[in-house]
């Protein structure tokens, strides 16, 4: 059987980093429509599977965040890396600066088949995220011995570069435009704001737009609240921040700063660029 017709609901999610692309994408992996993949039902680190590996290190240039795979070659890379892309869910976030040539692939070899859901998070938290997250990798560098992985994630990333707020606004306004290009290319968007406030209605509409709205009967609620339990998705002190008071994130002006490059793309995705709190 072919890749596309045993995969013929298979998902693609993408987004920014630190906008809830895990747990999103494996609430999604929870609709008993997936359950009878012989190719395993999620993956949350497709490319760093593959890629990760010492014989297949070079499909990503890790010294920038929007490194290409494969230098953009889509075949070679679900050639070589077809075990961790044999998943019906595949959350991979390092694909989303790949996403015209993943689309064109989809669309060659697999028509209709693959499907892509678009992730977002307001802008002022995937910032403050990332750079408590590079923080956080800096420290555990310091410490004694260096953390490997930490220091392999920070050194890969450029902390000392990305740490610019204003730098990190625009790369979130980059990953947005890749979605609002051309809506149409994707199956349906989640902001991770209405994911909070209600996982199961969230997930229910994703897949009644993946899938139509009969399919959103098989959205089983157990499941989804036991994604939401999991250790690694609650929000945590340690790079996250509560939902709802972005004001109080950087100081005045730095705030500023951030909503004048995403001003834009924010009222597009519907969050607030006005008041004193730039509540969602």
């Amino acid at each position: 059987m072919s890749r596309c017709a045993q995969n013929y609901t298979q998902t693609f999610c993408l987004g920014h980093q630190k906008s809830g692309t895990s747990v999103m994408a494996r609430a999604l992996s929870t609709w008993k429509g997936f359950d009878s993949s012989t190719g395993g039902v999620y993956n949350g680190e497709a490319v760093l599977t593959c890629c990760g590996r010492s014989s297949n290190h070079s499909c990503v240039n890790h010294s920038r965040l929007s490194a290409p795979l494969f230098g953009g070659n889509m075949s070679r890379y679900f050639q070589l890396c077809s075990k961790p892309l044999g998943a019906r869910v595949i959350k991979a976030d390092d694909m989303l600066w790949d996403f015209d040539a993943l689309y064109a692939h989809a669309r060659a070899t697999c028509g209709v088949s693959m499907r892509f859901v678009f992730f977002v998070r307001h802008p002022m938290f995937v910032v403050r995220s990332l750079i408590s997250w590079w923080e956080q990798m800096r420290r555990m560098i310091k410490s004694r011995p260096p953390h490997p992985l930490a220091e392999r994630i920070y050194s890969g990333h450029d902390g000392r570069t990305h740490l610019s707020p204003s730098w990190l606004a625009g790369r979130w306004r980059s990953a947005a435009r890749v979605y609002l290009a051309d809506p149409s290319r994707w199956a349906t968007m989640m902001r991770y704001e209405d994911f909070l406030s209600d996982p199961l209605v969230a997930v229910r509409k994703a897949v009644a737009d993946m899938m139509g709205p009969l399919a959103a009967r098989m959205v089983v609620p157990a499941r989804v609240r036991a994604v939401v339990k999991t250790k690694q998705c609650r929000i945590t002190g340690d790079y996250d921040h509560k939902e709802g008071d972005a004001s109080s994130l950087f100081d005045a002006a730095t705030t500023v700063q951030i909503l004048s490059v995403c001003a834009a793309e924010m009222r597009a995705f519907g969050y607030s660029t006005r008041g004193a709190d730039y509540r969602i």
